[in-house]
């Protein structure tokens, strides 16, 4: 999340991303779009998981993570998404965690991390 309101990913971007490809067709421009929405969800889930007042048991958290997809209007996730926003909540908790800084900064850091790896243009 940065200063401004996060880039709330909405179903319909939601489902593009789960949209099976060959992996020829695709480009780097469309791998960067792809990182951009994955980002985007994972951050609107768990935002939206962390600003509620009544906070679950950790035993209970991958059913929260499905209550909140849901909450966002999802009504389709694949495995794999699922375990993306699973495994970006890790990063971000332990980016927090060891680099004494708050989650909004830990958030900053991997989206910017991420999207220097991951495409030609990040600030894009």
């Amino acid at each position: 999340m940065t200063d401004s309101a996060p880039d709330v990913a909405t179903p319909d971007q939601l489902e593009q991303l789960q949209e099976v490809r060959p992996v020829w067709d695709l480009q780097g421009h469309e791998v960067c779009a792809d990182v951009h929405i994955a980002l985007s969800v994972a951050e609107a889930v768990l935002t939206s998981q962390r600003s509620r007042i009544a906070q679950l048991p950790e035993s209970s958290a991958g059913d929260a993570l499905l209550r909140e997809l849901r909450a966002l209007g999802v009504q389709e996730a694949s495995p794999q998404t699922i375990a993306m926003v699973a495994l970006v909540d890790i990063a971000v908790h332990r980016l927090a965690d060891l680099g004494t800084m708050s989650e909004q900064e830990a958030w900053e850091q991997l989206r910017k991390e991420v999207l220097v790896r991951h495409c030609q243009s990040p600030d894009a």
